[in-house]
C-alpha cells in the first residue's frame, strides 16, 4: 500500500511539473527597453510622453495628412487617453507605455520602460513616442523615422533627436492663454499635419517660451 501511495504522489508531481514547463513554454519571452527622454529648450516644457511599440512600417500619423483625434489631442492639450484607446484598437500596435509623473521640464527628463514579446523585436518592431510641446498651441514632438528596436543593443544606447511637429487642428496664435488646455482656436487651422516651425507667431507669450528644432532628445537602452 505504502509503495502505491509513494508511487502516486510520484505520477503526480511529475504531472505538475510537466504542466507548469508546458505553462513557461507558452509564455512569450519579453524584451525590456529603457526611454529616456530629456527635455533641452530653454523655458518650455514637454508632456508625459506616450511610447508606441508596433509592427514595422506602420506610422502613428503622416505628414500632409489629419491628424487622428488622439494626434491632435496630444498635441492640444498633452492628453493621452484618446490616442491610447485607438493604439489598443489597431492590430499593427504591439505594446504603449506612458511616462509617469507630469510635465518634463526644460533641462529635465523622465524614463519610461516598455516591455515587447521578443518575437516580435527579432520580426522587426519598430518604436516611436509622442508628446506635446507646452507652451504651443497645437505642436509635438516625434520620431520622423520609427527606431527599429532590433537595431538597440546591450551597452549601445541609441540616442536621437526628436522631430517637431504642428498637428494642423488648432490656429496658431502665440498666445499664452490658447496653450494646453486653454484655448482652441480653429477659425485658422492648417487643417493637416506640418512640420512645426516653432513660435510663429509670436503673440503675447515671451521670448523664453520659443523653441528651435529640437525641443527633446531621446535615448533608448536595452535592459
Amino acid at each position: 500500500m505504502a509503495t502505491t501511495q509513494k508511487l502516486s504522489l510520484i505520477l503526480a508531481a511529475g504531472a505538475a511539473i510537466s504542466l507548469v514547463g508546458t505553462a513557461a513554454q507558452a509564455t512569450p519571452r519579453a524584451t525590456q527597453y529603457r526611454i529616456t527622454v530629456k527635455n533641452v529648450t530653454a523655458a518650455n516644457v514637454v508632456s508625459p510622453p506616450l511610447v508606441v511599440a508596433h509592427a514595422p512600417g506602420y506610422k502613428l500619423f503622416t505628414v500632409g495628412e489629419a491628424a487622428s483625434p488622439g494626434v491632435a489631442m496630444i498635441a492640444e492639450t498633452g492628453g493621452t487617453a484618446t490616442l491610447e484607446s485607438e493604439l489598443a484598437a489597431d492590430r499593427h500596435v504591439i505594446a504603449t507605455s506612458k511616462a509617469d509623473g507630469g510635465p518634463v521640464r526644460a533641462g529635465q527628463e523622465t524614463v519610461i520602460e516598455i516591455s515587447v514579446p521578443t518575437n516580435y523585436v527579432y520580426f522587426g518592431a519598430e518604436l516611436n513616442l509622442a508628446a506635446m510641446i507646452g507652451r504651443s498651441n497645437d505642436s509635438f514632438v516625434s520620431l520622423g523615422k520609427a527606431v527599429s528596436l532590433r537595431s538597440v543593443r546591450r551597452g549601445h544606447p541609441q540616442v536621437v533627436a526628436l522631430e517637431n511637429f504642428d498637428a494642423g487642428s488648432e490656429e496658431n496664435t502665440g498666445n499664452v492663454g490658447d496653450f494646453g488646455p486653454g484655448g482652441h482656436p480653429t477659425d485658422a487651422a492648417e487643417g493637416l499635419i506640418s512640420y512645426d516651425r516653432g513660435l510663429n507667431p509670436r503673440g503675447d507669450a515671451p521670448e523664453t517660451f520659443a523653441w528651435g528644432p529640437t525641443v527633446a532628445i531621446i535615448t533608448i537602452e536595452l535592459m
